[in-house]
C-alpha cells in the first residue's frame, strides 16, 4: 500500500519543481536593463511578451513603451513606461525635432526621431530639442501616423 502513495507525492514534487525551475529562467529573461529614455520593442507589439528589445527599425509597428530610470523594480515590466509623459532619447536622422512634432523609432538603437512619414509613432514632442541635452519631453501616445 505504501508503494502507491510515493508515486503520486514524487510526481506532484517534480511537477513543482519544474514550474520554479520555469518562473526562474521567466524572471531572468525579464531582468533585462535598458538604458533609461530607450524606446523598447517586443516581437509581437504585446506588453506581455517576453523578448524585449531596443528598437531599432525606423517607424517600428511593435513599439510598446519607454524605459524609465527606476532600476530597483522586480522585472522590466515595472521599468517600462506605456503612457503619459517621458524623457526619451533622440536623434535628428529626420531633421531638428520641434515641439508638436510626432516622434518615433530610429535606426539607431532605442533612439527617437521626428515622423515624416506614416506609421507607427511613440507619441509628440512636448518641446523641441535642444543640443545641450540627450533627452526630448515627449508625451507618449503610441498610434498609427498618416501624415496629411
Amino acid at each position: 500500500m505504501k508503494k502507491k502513495i510515493y508515486f503520486p507525492v514524487i510526481l506532484v514534487a517534480a511537477m513543482f519543481f519544474a514550474t520554479v525551475a520555469q518562473a526562474q529562467e521567466a524572471s531572468k529573461r525579464e531582468r533585462i536593463i535598458f538604458e533609461p529614455g530607450t524606446i523598447v520593442s517586443s516581437q509581437t507589439g504585446r506588453v506581455a511578451d517576453s523578448r524585449l528589445r531596443a528598437s531599432s527599425t525606423p517607424y517600428d509597428a511593435n513599439i510598446i513603451g519607454v524605459a524609465t530610470a527606476e532600476e530597483n523594480k522586480l522585472s522590466i515590466y515595472d521599468m517600462l513606461q506605456t503612457d503619459g509623459i517621458a524623457f526619451v532619447r533622440y536623434n535628428d536622422e529626420n531633421g531638428l525635432i520641434k515641439k508638436g512634432d510626432f516622434v518615433t523609432a530610429s535606426s539607431k538603437s532605442g533612439i527617437t526621431m521626428k515622423a515624416t512619414a506614416q506609421g507607427m509613432v511613440l507619441g509628440v514632442a512636448l518641446e523641441d530639442a535642444n543640443a545641450s541635452s540627450k533627452f526630448l519631453k515627449v508625451r507618449i501616445l503610441i498610434q498609427y501616423y498618416s501624415k496629411q
